[in-house]
């Protein structure tokens, strides 16, 4: 029996993903393993047969933010109906369901700053950690303008690259506190401060009448990632 994460219950508590587990799918081998890269020389390489896990939540916190895995996963298969236009590199998504997606949102940053695996490490969440559980807890994804999330999806000779996890890295953005996320083909942004966002960041962001603008960028140009490639160049 231990404490429940998000609704603070000592109870029996499951293993949970950080990172939804259908978006390891494409990770894995013929015989349901992925191989796990660390540009860290403390840390060996190694394979793993499901997706990252650790006891975190309860059974009803778990289906609670599952519903939410369970809405994102529908749209990422084309099984939910939402409306989309390309305009050159950009895709302007609309009909999404702002208060689902939210939270699916807010849910990956907070179990990632209270998680305790190494690759969450870099996702720190000081005061905001309370604010967002608060917010998980009461079912609330507030304004858009708070904790977003810009959106881009990532290409390497034109094909996304489902196939990629790599560690969430912190960085700062005209003052404000980054966290950057690779998962699912997309690049994924969030912005933990307390102040204004700036005008170029807020035309990107999910709004509460569901429209999301995602940008297409090639994967050569994630600068941050340059460390990764040098170590996949290693072993491959």
């Amino acid at each position: 029996m231990k404490t429940c994460s998000l609704c603070r219950r000592t109870v029996s508590l499951r293993k949970s993903h950080i990172i939804p587990e259908f978006f390891f799918k494409p990770l894995y081998d013929e015989v349901h393993r992925f191989q796990w890269l660390s540009t860290d020389t403390a840390y060996k390489d190694r394979y793993e047969q499901k997706g990252l896990r650790e006891k975190l939540l309860c059974d009803t916190c778990e289906a609670t933010i599952s519903k939410y895995e369970t809405y994102v996963s529908r749209l990422f298969n084309g099984d939910q109906r939402i409306s989309s236009k390309r305009e050159g590199k950009l895709i302007f998504l609309s009909r999404i369901d702002y208060k689902t997606f939210k939270l699916f949102l807010l849910s990956i940053l907070w179990r990632a700053g209270v998680s305790q695996l190494l690759l969450f490490r870099q996702v720190s969440l000081g005061p905001h950690e309370e604010q967002l559980r608060n917010m998980l807890s009461q079912g609330d994804p507030g304004p858009f303008d708070l904790y977003p999330c810009v959106v881009d999806c990532v290409l390497h000779d034109e094909i996304p690259q489902f196939g990629l996890i790599v560690e969430p890295s912190f960085t700062r953005f005209e003052g404000h506190r980054c966290y950057r996320f690779l998962f699912g083909g997309f690049a994924w942004a969030f912005f933990v401060s307390s102040h204004g966002l700036p005008p170029a960041v807020k035309q990107r962001v999910l709004t509460e009448d569901g429209d999301l603008v995602i940008a297409l960028r090639m994967l050569e140009e994630l600068k941050y990632l340059d460390s990764f490639f040098r170590k996949v160049i290693e072993v491959s």
